[in-house]
């Protein structure tokens, strides 16, 4: 680490600080006038030049598939199995409905119960969360128009 004294380009005047702070107040800086500039851009009906937002961290990235046992260099890709059990977020999922109100459900008697799958360890049988959604009823109202627009309204 060097602890000589940076030397501010625009004024000639001696900062103080050693040059690897200058460094990063001078990146600092740089990262908020970026930003500055791209609400700006953005307020006058520009493009945005940043790249794509990153997905959330609550999204599981989806498994890479099995290889297949046998490597004869074929080009057949690697077979994946249908799941057989759901976790809860993954039941709260497919029925867009939340993990608490699937527990409650649970609860009251209105919901298949989960299976054991291992000492601290429950699932749903995808067959079962099937045929509970089949034999619910049929709505005799459509849902509202803002029904599902959580996130449009930024």
């Amino acid at each position: 680490m060097s602890f000589f004294l940076a030397v501010d380009s625009i004024t000639g005047h001696r900062s103080g600080r050693s040059t690897r702070a200058h460094d990063r107040h001078s990146h600092i800086v740089m990262r908020a006038l970026e930003a500055r500039n791209e609400v700006a851009m953005q307020s006058m009906g520009g493009g945005s030049a940043a790249p794509a937002p990153r997905r959330p961290r609550t999204q599981r990235a989806a498994r890479k598939p099995a290889k297949s046992g046998d490597d004869d260099g074929g080009s057949e890709p690697a077979r994946r199995h249908a799941p057989i059990f759901y976790e809860l977020r993954d039941v709260a999922d497919v029925l867009t409905l939340s993990q608490s109100g699937i527990q409650a459900m649970v609860r009251a008697g209105g919901f298949p119960k989960p299976r054991a799958l291992g000492p601290r360890r429950v699932g749903w049988l995808v067959s079962e969360v099937t045929e509970w959604a089949i034999s619910r009823p049929i709505a005799d109202r459509l849902p509202p128009v803002n029904a599902g627009m959580r996130g449009a309204a930024a």
